[in-house]
């Protein structure tokens, strides 16, 4: 005799359905990705680095020119970039500013001077609120110089001039050599000045006779006269001018 077990039509349905509810679950646990699993947060660090020489502090420049813009003001030397600035520098009560080199007071503006201004990298205008950090009064503003790391330059410079009329002309001639190498600065300046004296057979001058003391510096008599009779008797003879003497 022989006998057959038949599982019922509802419980293979069910079956089939628990099967397919599991395998779905254990798929997506598989495609679930390490970032997603991660629940913190990702921080963003920005790491910057201060201009060497730079003077500013918490308070913000009023200005801040670059090489472009040095250069775009059209000067020849720092004494005239610094005229052209000047309303940029002129403190609110009226006051120059004052200057420092690559973030330091300087003991003269010649170590400012003896530079050229291609050496310039930057330069930074602080305002008064900064002046004392540095010494100076706080109605000032502050003009900081930053040089250029490495620089290495020989300027020559030379103006002329002369009169209206003539005679009395002018020659300058200025050589710098200047290197600049990390915190050492070397120049060297040579320069020359020439001014011509204006003669006064240069220019139509009539001496005044009633006049003591001429242009030439001499002493003359009064209308032509003699100077003093006892002036005639040192020299034996009549004195109507003479040398002034020293």
């Amino acid at each position: 005799m022989r006998y057959r077990s038949e599982v019922p039509p509802h419980l293979t349905v069910l079956a089939g359905l628990m099967g397919c509810v599991a395998f779905p679950g254990a798929g997506t646990a598989q495609e679930i990705s390490p970032e997603a699993q991660s629940s913190g947060k990702d921080d963003i660090v920005i790491t910057g680095q201060r201009t060497a020489g730079s003077a500013v502090g918490a308070v913000d420049p009023t200005a801040t020119l670059d090489q472009s813009a040095i250069q775009a003001l059209g000067a020849t030397d720092l004494k005239t970039l610094l005229e052209r600035l000047k309303t940029l520098t002129t403190s609110a009560s009226g006051g120059d500013p004052v200057y420092l080199l690559n973030g330091r007071r300087m003991s003269s503006m010649n170590e400012l001077y003896s530079l050229p201004q291609e050496a310039m990298e930057k330069i930074e205008v602080l305002p008064e609120s900064e002046a004392a950090r540095f010494g100076f009064p706080a109605t000032v503003r502050v003009m900081n110089f930053i040089t250029r790391k490495r620089f290495r330059a020989v300027t020559y410079q030379q103006a002329a001039g002369t009169t209206t009329e003539g005679g009395g002309g002018t020659n300058y001639v200025e050589l710098t050599a200047a290197r600049i190498d990390g915190p050492r600065r070397a120049t060297l300046t040579v320069s020359h000045l020439r001014l011509n004296p204006v003669l006064q057979s240069e220019r139509a001058i009539v001496p005044d006779p009633d006049t003591l003391y001429a242009l030439g510096g001499n002493i003359t008599g009064v209308g032509g006269g003699r100077i003093d009779p006892r002036l005639d008797a040192l020299v034996e003879t009549p004195v109507t001018i003479a040398a002034v003497p020293n």
